[in-house]
């Protein structure tokens, strides 16, 4: 799936190309979807799918903004295209003299798949917008859609939609004045985080597609950016408390009664990681109960000026009976102190690698003892001297 501008000259517009080999050529115009309802066309959604041994493929394209979620299931593709419809304030030189709350909605489209043929099924349309793929869901014939429904008066919503995209079911009115920080659909019920001042979970029930309802709340300080399940009654929060990357544990045995049943904050003055904002940088193994995320952080000396920065792979064990404990913290920056951020991390049998922008390591997983290190690139030290090519990896 990407996203190209469509260029305009005059009232023709520059559609989207194919190419096969060297041989470029426009794309049909009967592959082409237009909404006569969006406002905004400046650029196109492009869909491909490629049969990788037999180079059979299909495309799609959608005129469309640039405020796009996408989400797939097993037989379908969602995405969403957002409008706003309305505006948020009339003002003249006095002031504000009227003020409409903004009507954003989120445009729907279902794209069956079946192998590499698509084709677009179903438009629906919920209020408010998603803050990510994990505000979707598919479960069965249903979709389930959680959106933060304005910016001025916020609200949210948890919308069921039947497999024509018509809403079956609404909940709506959750954390006034909040928005949505994080998602996460397990089976009938739904976890949702949101935040102003403090991090409300609520737990939510959609077993019944036509009535969803709110069974539980738990209130605490900051708030989970990202929720990971654990097992059928414990959900992991990964987000913030005050300046500092906070992981908690939450026991959602009793639905109607979350809680916090443990926790670890980073002990600095600032810190902030990557998985705070990309699930892409979150490993967690539930068998070897381990969580491994990319961490920096800073500790400050006199009048703010930084005496200590760390970054590093803070790798943790996760157990419902003991909490959460840090293992230790898997580090780079013997290469490059400005280029030591460990950006992924993966394992293979016993061993964690942690890949930053210098180096791939290799760490022993139960004692992180080091086994061994490939360093891609060696950039220039803050005092240029000779640059020593250690290896080279083919991407």
């Amino acid at each position: 799936v990407t996203q190209s501008y469509s260029w305009i000259n005059g009232d023709e517009f520059a559609t989207p190309k194919i190419w096969i080999g060297n041989m470029g050529g426009k794309m049909p115009l009967d592959k082409i979807h237009y909404d006569p309802e969006t406002r905004e066309t400046g650029g196109f959604l492009n869909v491909l799918s490629v049969d990788i041994r037999t180079e059979a493929h299909d495309v799609m394209s959608i005129v469309a903004g640039w405020a796009s979620t996408v989400y797939m299931s097993q037989n379908a593709l969602y995405i969403t295209i957002q409008k706003w419809t309305g505006d948020i304030a009339i003002s003249n030189d006095s002031g504000i003299v009227a003020a409409q709350e903004d009507s954003t909605k989120t445009t729907i489209y279902r794209i069956a798949v079946e192998g590499v043929r698509m084709a677009a099924t179903a438009k629906g349309e919920v209020g408010g917008w998603l803050l990510n793929q994990f505000s979707m869901d598919e479960n069965g014939p249903y979709l389930r859609v959680a959106t933060t429904t304005s910016w001025m008066d916020m609200k949210n919503s948890v919308y069921v939609l039947g497999s024509d995209l018509s809403i079956v079911g609404v909940l709506k009115g959750i954390a006034p004045g909040e928005r949505i920080y994080s998602a996460r659909f397990v089976g009938d019920t739904l976890y949702l985080v949101t935040f102003r001042q403090v991090d409300p979970l609520f737990v939510i029930d959609l077993s019944a597609p036509s009535s969803p309802v709110v069974l539980g709340e738990l209130e605490m300080p900051g708030f989970s950016s990202y929720l990971q399940p654990v097992d059928k009654n414990h959900l992991l929060g990964i987000g913030r408390e005050n300046n500092n990357v906070k992981v908690s544990l939450y026991d959602v045995t009793d639905p109607m009664k979350p809680s916090e049943v443990s926790k670890f904050v980073v002990d600095a003055d600032y810190s902030y990681s990557d998985a705070q904002w990309s699930h892409k940088a979150v490993l967690y193994d539930s068998d070897r109960g381990i969580l491994v995320i990319p961490v920096s952080s800073y500790t400050y000396g006199v009048y703010w000026n930084c005496s200590q920065y760390q970054q590093g792979a803070y790798v943790f064990t996760i157990s419902a009976e003991n909490g959460i404990s840090l293992k230790g913290v898997v580090t780079h920056s013997d290469v490059n102190y400005y280029m030591s951020n460990v950006m992924r991390s993966l394992y293979i049998g016993d061993h964690l690698y942690t890949v930053s922008y210098t180096q791939v390591k290799a760490n022993n997983i139960d004692d992180l003892s080091d086994e061994g290190t490939l360093v891609y690139y060696a950039p220039p030290s803050i005092n240029p001297g000779p640059i020593e090519v250690y290896a080279t990896l083919a991407l």
